[in-house]
């Protein structure tokens, strides 16, 4: 039978009623908050037919799908954000890129770089701050080289110590043949808002004298993981590693201007494989965790 492409449209609020989803994708940006209104296109492909399936999430940053009955089947997942809306861009943002540039605060988070690279190019550079000005005071409708937003597979791990060497995986594929599905959640990155502000309203989350910290991410991890935070004020930020025995791996302190950052979680300060727990103390802010490295 030749293949045949049937091309579905269907906008669905995921409020209507409960999920009956096969498979599962969830959009966070770097504070691990749900992003919603993201289009995402799960292309269905095996040896009789094929078909691209959309929809747009509305609750959460979660989408469900169900492929129905195919067996054999590939599976190709390619979540968007098309809106060129410049909220949560400021001059800030610019600063924190010159900062990076010259050394004086360089960036603690891949997908800081990616937010940064305004042209598409792989390098952090200041025509990366032209072209975030430009967009800011509306020279620009939206970025000629550049989309909105860049989903990020959540569970890559990127290259150390320039993670722009590599492309980024913008889509999971997977099969519908019993293997393991892999991991088909992203991570939502704003371009231009270095600090991950879009959608951000950590005053309005906790209370308004304690600063925010987040959970470890990737997680699990074959690597290092990164922590998340937004300080109120300069703060000293303590981090403890302890394995499940108790035993204390890793203990630093770091001062941190105000304002978004990530923490580093090493790879050396977690030798083996298995669960370990972490402790973040900012001030009378104290937050833990679990993290288990593959």
């Amino acid at each position: 039978m030749n293949s045949k492409l049937f091309y579905i449209l269907l906008f669905h609020l995921l409020s209507f009623g409960p999920a009956i989803a096969q498979y599962q994708s969830c959009i966070s940006n770097c504070f691990q908050q749900g992003i919603e209104d993201v289009i995402f296109n799960w292309n269905v492909v095996n040896s009789d037919t094929s078909y691209a399936y959309f929809s747009l999430n509305t609750n959460g940053g979660c989408d469900n799908f169900n492929p129905g009955p195919l067996t054999d089947a590939t599976i190709t997942l390619t979540p968007s954000k098309p809106d060129q809306l410049i909220n949560g861009i400021s001059p800030n943002d610019m600063v924190r890129v010159q900062e990076h540039i010259d050394g004086i605060n360089p960036f603690q988070s891949p997908y800081q770089w990616i937010a940064a690279d305004a042209n598409n190019d792989s390098v952090i550079d200041t025509f990366d701050i032209v072209e975030c000005r430009k967009l800011m005071l509306g020279i620009y409708a939206e970025l000629p080289d550049n989309s909105a937003w860049r989903m990020v597979a959540k569970s890559y791990q990127f290259p150390a110590p320039d993670p722009l060497t590599q492309p980024f995986p913008e889509s999971v594929t997977f099969g519908l043949n019993g293997d393991p599905v892999p991991d088909l959640d992203f991570v939502a990155v704003r371009i231009c808002d270095v600090s991950c502000s879009e959608l951000v309203s950590v005053i309005g989350q906790v209370p308004e004298n304690l600063h925010f910290i987040g959970e470890a991410q990737p997680n699990p991890t074959t690597t290092g993981a990164w922590l998340p935070f937004r300080l109120l004020r300069q703060e000293t930020l303590t981090l403890q590693l302890t394995d499940m025995s108790g035993r204390l791996l890793l203990e630093t302190s770091k001062t941190f201007p105000v304002g978004t950052g990530m923490l580093e979680i090493p790879a050396s300060a977690m030798p083996d494989s298995g669960m370990y727990f972490w402790k973040v103390a900012a001030g009378e802010t104290v937050r833990s965790g679990k993290l288990i490295k593959g």
